[in-house]
């Protein structure tokens, strides 16, 4: 039974189901009920959401954090650019803008997806300047090593001023230098010059001229080597690039593909292919 207090009130009595609280537990649940129905009189959410609105947090933090799956990417478009295609375009004066149209209809007539194909100036232009370097290293070895050191090599130049840009004012004055031997022709430099001519009167004062005057003790003139040398500068000076490595690489890799390729009948082109290994 429970005691009556001096003031003649009756304490109050547990009921079935009913927990008391005493001490600093009793005061922090008190303190967050009376909190909940403040946040609930101004419409704000309670410190306690419903199981539902819980599971949907959950849910939606799980996803935020799991890893989302990536769409399988388009395959990387393949580069049919080859030495023998770059070579090709170099020798016909193709630019790189009029490369994309005419590889892109030769791929399609051909039945090829263009998609698939990398066609873009950017790309044509890298691959075209990456190869001409490789050709030019490649013809140059293959020059050194199936030259015979018994045969005798006969040196032509001849040199021509012209304009440093198409239209420019400023000439410099271009020198190709071409050995010659039994009936191959290689090219080996074309030097570009600020001043070609000197007056004859200061010839002996000059280094490079007494030293060259005797080492040379004769000298064929064979004019025809030279001018076709100076042909192909006159040709191809101010085609496809402007950068004077470029061009030399270019001048280098045109000589070799018009040895190789000395006309344009489809059984020459064959055999050419043959010959280097170019043909499938």
């Amino acid at each position: 039974m429970a005691s009556t207090s001096g003031s003649g009130t009756k304490p109050k009595t547990r009921k079935d189901n009913e927990v008391w609280l005493i001490g600093p537990t009793a005061h922090a649940l008190t303190a967050l009920a009376q909190k909940t129905k403040e946040d609930e009189k101004q419409g704000m959410n309670p410190p306690f959401s419903s199981s539902s609105e819980s599971e949907e947090q959950v849910n939606s933090s799980a996803s935020e954090c799991s890893p989302k799956k990536s769409k399988p990417g388009k395959p990387r478009a393949k580069n049919i650019m080859s030495p023998v295609l770059a070579k090709a375009l170099d020798r016909t004066k193709i630019s790189d803008r009029d490369a994309v149209h005419l590889i892109a209809a030769a791929a399609q007539t051909s039945g090829h997806n263009v998609e698939d194909i990398a066609v873009n100036r950017k790309t044509i232009r890298q691959s075209r300047m990456k190869l001409r370097v490789q050709s030019f290293k490649s013809a140059k070895e293959q020059f050194i090593l199936n030259l015979d050191p018994t045969i005798l090599l006969v040196v032509h130049w001849d040199g021509k001023l012209l304009p440093e840009t198409a239209g420019g004012k400023e000439t410099y004055d271009r020198l190709p230098i071409i050995v010659s031997y039994e009936e191959n022709e290689q090219l080996l430099n074309v030097s570009k010059l600020p001043n070609g001519t000197v007056v004859p009167i200061f010839w002996q004062t000059n280094a490079g001229y007494c030293k060259a005057q005797k080492k040379l003790k004769t000298m064929k003139v064979v004019n025809d080597v030279a001018e076709r040398g100076v042909a192909l500068i006159q040709d191809y000076i101010h085609v496809i690039t402007k950068d004077e490595e470029q061009r030399q690489f270019l001048l280098q890799v045109v000589s070799d593909h018009r040895k190789n390729f000395p006309n344009s009948l489809k059984r020459t082109v064959i055999e050419a292919l043959k010959k280097n290994d170019l043909c499938c």
